[in-house]
């Protein structure tokens, strides 16, 4: 028997072009807490006590910590040294003449115009390597004119000569030549500032070469220095007088007292730099004349004062110590300049 039968099912259909597709519904979301409010499950968690949380090991068992040993204590520091309370610089001392009779005169303008004045005391002169600008050649090309060797150094030879600023070129000469004092005294008339500069034991040669600068800048006929107690006339003197003790004629005498007495007996005034003395601008002074100033912070010595005729003072208009003795002999000068 053949029980064979067909059946015909249609799968196709036909949708509405027209026609939205179905949407599928979404999951419904659970109703947001209101804030700050905790789910009601977390309330019905367990809660243990510090001592009874299950993943806090118990350290009862555990052996306590042995204590650390302490550390020896650190050796102490010796004590530094003390230190000298502070003390005032002293004055710059006098440069000490050479033994062998030479004199050092250092810087490029200083060495320039002894080579323009006095090529002949002029023994070597000293020039340091690498130094070809144009005024080193100018002093080169002096020296080489006036047959004086020059020699290339280095700068330790140099400072071993000098300590000061030397600016690379160091002269060697012989001995200062210093003027006799009756042909200083009889020149005093004729010099443009009649006045003879004395300087009772100026110690530092920078305030002597100044002095000197001034001096022969404004006319005076000459220095007169002692033989002992004062500053040398060397390097130091040299550089600060920028030349002009190259120019300016000096005199080195035994005992200043003497010299005073000898130029009062010549007709000349001595006067004196004295902070108790007359006002400078107003006193009645007669020149020609013998200007003396102190030693610094010392001033004129007793000794000395009293064979000066007339003290002069320069009148300060604020509270103030004093003037540099450099400066004082500076406006002496420039006031005498003006009788």
């Amino acid at each position: 028997m053949n029980d064979d039968f067909d059946i015909d099912i249609d799968l196709s259909f036909e949708r509405d072009p027209n026609e939205a597709p179905a949407a599928f519904p979404k999951p419904a979301r659970p109703p947001k807490s209101s804030a700050g409010a905790k789910p009601a499950d977390r309330d019905a968690r367990p809660r243990y006590e510090k001592s009874d949380k299950p993943y806090q090991a118990d350290k009862s068992g555990r052996p306590e910590r042995s204590a650390r040993p302490e550390r020896p204590g650190r050796p102490e520091r010796p004590g530094r040294p003390e230190r000298p309370a502070f003390t005032k610089a002293a004055p710059r001392a006098a440069e000490a003449e050479p033994e062998d009779g030479k004199s050092i005169t250092a810087g490029r303008n200083p060495v320039r115009e002894l080579l323009e004045a006095a090529p002949k005391r002029i023994d070597t002169v000293l020039v340091r390597k690498g130094q070809r600008d144009a005024k080193v050649q100018e002093i080169v090309t002096l020296a080489d004119d006036n047959r004086i060797k020059v020699q290339f150094v280095d700068d330790l030879t140099l400072r071993r000569l000098y300590s000061g600023s030397h600016q690379g070129v160091v002269a060697i000469t012989a001995a200062v030549e210093y003027a006799d004092l009756d042909m200083l005294i009889a020149s005093v008339k004729d010099a443009p500032l009649p006045v003879l500069l004395a300087l009772d034991q100026v110690q530092d040669p920078g305030n002597l070469g100044a002095m000197a600068r001034t001096a022969w800048a404004l006319g005076a006929a000459g220095i007169i220095v002692p033989r002992h107690g004062g500053a040398y006339i060397g390097a130091g003197a040299m550089r600060s007088s920028a030349g002009a003790l190259h120019h300016l004629p000096v005199a080195r005498v035994t005992n200043l007292s003497q010299t005073l007495d000898t130029c009062a007996d010549a007709g000349l005034s001595i006067l004196c730099a004295d902070a108790e003395g007359e006002n400078l601008y107003t006193a009645a002074i007669h020149l020609p004349a013998v200007l003396v100033m102190g030693g610094e912070g010392k001033g004129v010595r007793h000794g000395v004062g009293k064979h000066c005729q007339q003290r002069l003072a320069v009148p300060l208009k604020r509270a103030f110590d004093s003037l540099n003795v450099a400066q004082a002999a500076a406006i002496c000068m420039a006031r005498l300049g003006q009788l």
